[in-house]
């Protein structure tokens, strides 16, 4: 019990911490205002990150809870905040160069997390160890997991039916049953079950366990189950389809059936996790409240507290300040003038597989006919140049894509992989993709090029984009995509002679394509 003395010194440190994080909330509020509503965006627009707007009023009402614990400890201004902040800021300014959001959006929460633990001290951070980290959760982040995740999912599925005596083809992400072809898309890759599992399952194991062990356990069980269970999905809807001679599981049926199967799975782990479920204190001994600062807390009154807490507030407050001063870029013309000087005017504007691009400042895209038979669906050539890469205007972005859009243009990516274009002995790194739709195939590469230096992927477009900055070259990018026509039956061997002759003809244009 603590005296009417320490009561209100208590209560006054408290104001004060409160004032504190006012002051937090506006600085990272009005001054990072573009990487919330960055994360604000995906919320809305992605069924796979929807989560991430019912995380910050979780992670508010699981602090509220324990109110009675933090409540209970002097707030001290931490030096053990500054390395955190320090540490955040670095990350979120790297990665606003390179506009690797998701980066950004980490460094952000560590920034949070700095400024908290500068705010309030090390002893009421820690109560708040696990509020804090379920933030984490409002990143929306794992489409680099969907490749793999689609892989695994194809095979699982096809496994299984060649279990139950099912003759399958399959080709890539494409296989083939007697009553009807199927394909394995984002959607079905089972990230969204394993980005909500995660997030149910660190808030179940918390709230029910003690033990660290089983709270792991538990964690992890969920990540499993999310993923066998989608396999199962998959392969169910499949045998729906196959057994009603595909009237059912075709259309957006399988997706609430997804849904149910997840909810179902879900709801079984949680009935046993109920069962091992430990008695969790909601409440600390009010005496092992440490009043007394640790080494490297200063008391909120003293002169070098408010030193150290105005500084970092100032550093934080300049950094996005600095890094939109040097992004300041202004775009260029003239790209299809370079481009019909360089490379000749097209026959044609309509492609058979366009790329999905979104935020170009100039983008030609265009046909010629294939060199060697002189057919007119032949050569398809896409150049879009970005610069000033603000939100709605970035080259690399969740909502672009070489590959062209399968529910308008039914190509399906068969495989993808990293090639050495080259062409009189210049080698020039790009991602090739061999596209099929019913019996036609396609191939294509896609490459990025930025002031002068290129990269066949989508984080090494990032960096040299970062790199551009920091030298003080601006963002000025290209992404060029190329496609032709190979024949069906020869395109199966990575080395036929039809790939070969696509590849010497796409990579002669290559070595012609400009960027303003």
């Amino acid at each position: 019990m603590l005296s009417s003395s320490a009561a209100s010194d208590l209560n006054a440190a408290w104001r004060a911490a409160s004032l504190r994080l006012l002051v937090i909330a506006g600085v990272l509020a009005f001054g990072f205002h573009e990487t919330w509503a960055a994360m604000f965006r995906v919320w809305m627009q992605s069924e796979t990150y929807g989560h991430g707007l019912v995380v910050a009023p979780i992670s508010a009402w699981l602090i509220w809870r324990i109110r009675d614990q933090w409540l209970a400890l002097q707030p001290r201004v931490s030096w053990a905040g500054l390395p955190i902040v320090a540490l955040g800021g670095a990350a979120w300014l790297v990665a606003e160069l390179a506009r690797v959001n998701v980066v950004a959006q980490y460094g952000l929460l560590v920034i949070l997390w700095g400024l908290t633990g500068l705010a309030l001290g090390t002893a009421v951070v820690r109560t708040l160890i696990f509020p804090l980290a379920f933030l984490f959760f409002m990143v929306p982040a794992g489409d680099a997991l969907n490749a793999p995740l689609m892989e695994a999912t194809a095979t699982a599925t096809i496994t299984a039916l060649r279990a139950v005596g099912l003759p399958v083809f399959r080709e890539g992400m494409l296989f083939t049953l007697p009553t009807g072809q199927w394909s394995v898309i984002e959607a079905c890759s089972g990230l969204r079950y394993v980005l909500a599992a995660a997030m149910l399952g660190a808030l179940f194991s918390w709230l029910n366990f003690r033990s660290w062990r089983l709270r792991l356990a538990f964690f992890v069980a969920a990540i499993v189950l999310a993923l066998v269970g989608n396999w199962a999905r998959a392969w169910l809807v499949v045998m729906i389809g196959h057994l009603s001679n595909m009237r059912y599981g075709t259309g957006d049926d399988h997706v609430w059936y997804g849904w149910v199967f997840f909810g179902l799975v879900m709801g079984g782990l949680f009935w046993m996790g109920g069962r091992w479920k430990e008695d969790v204190l909601d409440s600390t001994d009010t005496k092992s409240a440490e009043l007394e600062p640790a080494r490297f807390e200063l008391s909120s009154s003293q002169g070098g507290a408010r030193l150290v807490w105005l500084a970092t507030l100032v550093a934080v407050a300049a950094v996005p300040v600095f890094e939109h001063h040097i992004t300041q870029v202004t775009p260029r013309s003239g790209l299809q003038a370079q481009f019909e000087a360089i490379v000749g005017q097209g026959v044609d504007t309509h492609l058979e597989a366009p790329p999905q691009i979104e935020g170009a400042r100039e983008m030609v895209m265009t046909r010629y006919p294939d060199p060697a038979s002189g057919s007119l669906v032949g050569l398809e050539v896409t150049s879009a140049y970005f610069a000033d890469q603000t939100v709605g205007h970035e080259m690399i972005a969740w909502s672009n894509s070489s590959a062209p859009d399968r529910q308008r243009h039914g190509w399906t990516v068969l495989r993808s992989e990293r090639h050495k274009g080259g062409a009189d002995g210049q080698h020039h790194p790009v991602q090739e993709m061999l596209l099929a739709r019913g019996a036609q195939r396609r191939l294509m590469w896609s490459w990025y090029v930025v002031s002068g230096d290129s990269s066949a992927s989508e984080l090494g477009g990032k960096l040299l984009t970062a790199w551009a900055l920091i030298r003080g070259l601006g963002d000025h990018s290209c992404m060029h995509v190329l496609s032709l026509p190979v024949d069906a039956q020869d395109a199966v061997a990575s080395d036929s002679p039809s790939l070969v002759h696509a590849r010497r003809v796409m990579a002669e244009m290559a070595q012609k394509l400009p960027c303003v």
